[in-house]
């Protein structure tokens, strides 16, 4: 299967906005109903949310689409303590598993919120 791009973007049927292909200029497109932003949740313990690695691999991203979307770390209070039905709300989610966290709860997250998810979250069991 061929790799996903951004120019693969069907943007009709996107209830998102989608950035523009790089190179192109992003004032050709539009940036959704109310320059609505994709919002990014990173769903990880404190200690991999705020990481160095972490905060290099946010900032490129951000650099990139800053026009396009934002990011947020959920607190880990919420993970730990809180029912999914109440955390917060994402169109796409970064997730890590570590030490203490609660695997299953993000899983039941993503069936219950169905963000678009970067990392196949199951297969974290297998670490």
């Amino acid at each position: 299967m061929a790799p996903f791009k951004i120019s693969d973007c069907d943007r009709s049927k996107m209830s998102i906005p989608c950035p523009p292909p790089p190179g192109e200029e992003p004032s050709s497109y539009q940036s959704g109903s109310q320059g609505k932003k994709i919002r990014i949740g990173i769903c990880a313990m404190n200690r991999k949310a705020t990481s160095k690695p972490m905060k290099a691999i946010m900032s490129k991203i951000v650099d990139y689409y800053k026009d396009w979307l934002e990011y947020f770390i959920f607190p880990e209070s919420v993970i730990i303590h809180e029912e999914v039905d109440r955390w917060p709300l994402c169109d796409c989610l970064i997730s890590f598993h570590s030490t203490d966290f609660p695997l299953h709860k993000a899983i039941e997250y993503v069936k219950l919120r169905k963000p678009y998810v970067i990392n196949d979250l199951k297969r974290q069991y297998d670490l």
